[in-house]
């Protein structure tokens, strides 16, 4: 079972332990993502948790003495001398208590049809900025490879083995689209193509074509190019290999279909979002009205949940 689906018995499971525990409890969660569907499902229940990670450690440590929280979340084992109980997602067996794991799925499931903010970048790593017609507009991502549940589920498709979308991932994927309002109205998505991804490029074009499925768009093709060097890059060094290798070939994008258009350019991740932003300039150049990128990963904390 998808990670996804397990996650609001896994949350109601930790709200029936926080109900049980004597005092003060610590969640301790792998990552900020987590940290933040894990406070929000508490609230949703009746039973806040306060953020204490970094700088927030010492207002949640006055929440909790005034009553105010029931605990601390954090992403680490620093201690908490109130503390009495420790949870982790993983040392609590799910819960069946329906209504509540209910009212978490509703809550997730709206946290991830919003998926994630992908930012429209606006200079190079060398500081020129970018041509304001040249620049890309604000895009999304379907999750962060670091919240947990979607965002698990999204993590082991990026580090897996190519080959089709999978089909777990298809029903949020749909959902998110459905709720994704940019790609409609004035700027509504006309073409899908599909950005060049070394290690995955079976996936990254399944994905590109069921989304044009979706969006009722026309799917006009594929990036060639993006050989990366075995070692690690400096950004300015990855940019200027992404330029010269990336190619928009005729025999595999059809530009007829891209001038003039809105187009959607779809890519399994986003780190710093160099490739996607190279990408997306060599279709502005061939004419397109507009690119928007989508991706399936983010793992930058630039890329912020709204």
């Amino acid at each position: 079972m998808p990670e996804f689906e397990l996650l609001p018995q896994r949350l109601s499971a930790i709200m029936s332990a926080i109900e049980s525990a004597p005092g003060p409890v610590q969640v301790v969660v792998p990552d900020a993502g987590g940290a933040e569907s894990v406070i929000a499902a508490a609230q949703a229940c009746g039973v806040p948790l306060s953020d204490a990670r970094g700088a927030h450690r010492e207002r949640a440590v006055h929440e909790v003495s005034s009553g105010l929280s029931r605990g601390y979340v954090t992403t680490s084992e620093w201690s908490f001398p109130d503390a009495g109980t420790v949870l982790t997602l993983g040392d609590v067996l799910p819960g069946r208590d329906r209504a509540r794991e209910a009212r978490i799925g509703a809550l997730l499931h709206e946290r991830w049809r919003a998926g994630v903010d992908l930012p429209a970048l606006g200079a190079w790593p060398s500081g020129s900025r970018l041509p304001s017609a040249s620049r890309l507009l604000p895009g999304k991502a379907l999750a962060d490879r670091r919240d947990i549940g979607l965002g698990e589920d999204v993590a082991a498709c990026v580090d897996g083995r190519d080959g089709s979308f999978p089909l777990a991932l298809r029903t949020p994927c749909a959902d998110f689209f459905s709720a994704w309002q940019q790609v409609r109205g004035r700027t509504r998505v006309e073409a899908v193509v599909t950005a060049p991804h070394p290690s995955h490029p079976v996936m990254t074009a399944h994905l590109a074509v069921g989304i044009a499925a979706i969006l009722s768009a026309r799917y006009a093709g594929e990036l060639a190019g993006n050989v990366p060097p075995p070692g690690a890059e400096e950004p300015g060094e990855r940019v200027r290999r992404l330029a010269g290798q990336l190619r928009l070939n005729p025999a595999l994008v059809d530009v007829s279909q891209v001038a003039g258009r809105h187009v959607l350019l779809v890519g399994l991740s986003w780190a710093e979002g160099w490739t996607m932003t190279v990408s997306g300039q060599l279709l502005l150049s061939a004419g397109a009205r507009s690119v928007r990128p989508f991706t399936l990963s983010s793992d930058s904390r630039r890329a912020r949940r709204r």
